[in-house]
Order: structure tokens, then sequence, then C-alpha cells
């Protein structure tokens, strides 16, 4: 049985904070360790590029990523809206997706702000493009 209540380290909430409200880092990567917490991977500085986020991804595990999106709208307005990605590649370990899954949305209720969820299994649906469509 998958314990869908592990700790979430307060270094995951103030992480997300941080990129929320003083928005001086573009992404956050979670991962689940030792199976009893989710704990910060990585942060990405604001000079990181999308491209920085996706190489930063395992190819063969999960992971839970906030990314604070800039992009212009069709009326050329610049935004910013916060996605959260819950990386499942599928190649992964069925146990490692099974932990993932159900600790998604314990570690989603932390985070107040999310615009938009994308669910991606392989490169392909983290494609800028993808991220671009989800937003608009």
């Amino acid at each position: 049985m998958v314990d869908a209540n592990l700790n979430v380290d307060d270094a995951c909430v103030n992480a997300f904070n941080r990129l929320k409200l003083t928005k001086d880092i573009r992404f956050v990567i979670f991962k689940v360790e030792g199976e009893s917490q989710v704990i910060v991977e990585r942060v990405g500085d604001l000079a990181s590029t999308y491209q920085d986020f996706v190489s930063s991804l395992p190819h063969n595990e999960p992971r839970f990523v906030v990314y604070d999106y800039e992009f212009r709208k069709d009326d050329g307005i610049t935004s910013n809206k916060i996605v959260f990605i819950h990386w499942s590649p599928d190649n992964s370990i069925v146990k490692n997706k099974m932990i993932y899954a159900s600790t998604k949305e314990n570690l989603k209720r932390r985070f107040s702000g999310i615009h938009r969820e994308v669910q991606a299994c392989s490169v392909s649906e983290v494609e800028e493009s993808e991220i671009v469509q989800a937003l608009r």
C-alpha cells in the first residue's frame, strides 16, 4: 500500500512561495525521498531557460515541478502563470509512479496559486509549445 500522506518538507512550501511571491526563481523540482517525504531537488534561478528545466528532468524517474512560465498572450500582453507539472515517464518503475500519483494532491494542496496542471509521461508532453497551449 502506498502512503498518500508523505511528509512535505517545509522547504517545498518555502520554495513555492519564493517562486510565487519573490519571483527570483524560475522553477522548482521536487522529489520523493525514501518513500517518506517530498523534498526540493533543484531550484532553477531566474536566468534558467525552459530547456534548462527540461534537461533537469530524470529520464526514468517521476518528479513534481512548479514552473513560473512567462508568455505572450494573443493580445500581445506578457503574462506569468504558475504551472504544476507531474512528470511520470513511461519507463519509470511502477511502484515509484504509484507513490508520486498518490502524493500529488497532498503536495498541490500546499501550493496556492497554481494556474494549470500538466501530466507528462514523455519529453514531447513537456515541450514548450505544449505548456503554452495549456496556458492559453
